[in-house]
Parts: C-alpha cells; structure tokens; sequence
C-alpha cells in the first residue's frame, strides 16, 4: 500500500481538534495523537512528529511551548527555524552582554547558556 502524506490544512485541522480537547505534553505525544486521527480517515496516511510540530507553530489558537537545555547557542530557531534576535545587557563595568536570545516568530527563549530545545509542550490559547 503507497504511503500518502496528507495535506497542510487537514493536519493543521486536526491538530487544532486534538490541542483544543486536550493540552500535549510532548511532540510524540501530539503527533501519534494526529496520525491516530488522520488514519481513520484514510490507513496510508503518514506524518512526522517534526512536521507536526510545524505545523502546530503556524496553527491558530495553538500555542508551542519549549523547554530548553543546555547547549550550543545556535543560528537560527531550533524549533521552526526562523531568525533569532539576540538581547544584550551592559553588566556593571559597562560590558555589553549576550541576556538571552528569542525566536521572531514562535515562543523560542534561550540564554548563552541554555539554548538547545529540550521538551515541547502543546496547550489551546483562550
């Protein structure tokens, strides 16, 4: 049986469904929850929990949630690959210093220290 990847506004649909009956504690979680759902429809339907946690951040009313770990400061958003937009503070001597790091377009927070994604979290926005 061929494998049918379904479309972007049936998966962002059903997730919108899912997060709106219930809050996600893990992309795993969501996307098993989504494929379950989508299967009904149709048995040869496939999706990754990547892709549903990219399609969950440009979903209305879903809100992503990240945790972060300790990591290497990256380029651009771990989580949906936009640009990051660095914080700098001046410490007492007057040395400009790297606060803290932030997505321009998903809820993505990191530090110098902190900064690789570590668990995401779906919740309905009200």
């Amino acid at each position: 049986m061929p494998v049918k990847i379904p479309e972007h506004k049936l998966v962002e649909r059903t997730i919108q469904e899912k997060v709106r009956m219930l809050n996600y504690s893990s992309q795993q979680e969501l996307a098993a929850a989504v494929v379950r759902e989508l299967q009904e429809m149709d048995s040869s339907y496939r999706l990754s929990p990547h892709r549903t946690r990219m399609v969950a951040l440009a979903a209305d009313g879903v809100e992503v949630r990240v945790e972060v770990r300790r990591g290497r400061l990256p380029k651009q958003c771990p989580s949906c690959a936009a640009r990051l937009k660095k914080i700098y503070l001046r410490n007492l001597v007057g040395k400009k210093v790297l606060y803290k790091i932030r997505c321009t377009e998903c809820t993505y927070q990191g530090s110098e220290n902190k900064c690789a994604p570590k668990h995401y979290s779906f919740v309905w926005k009200e």
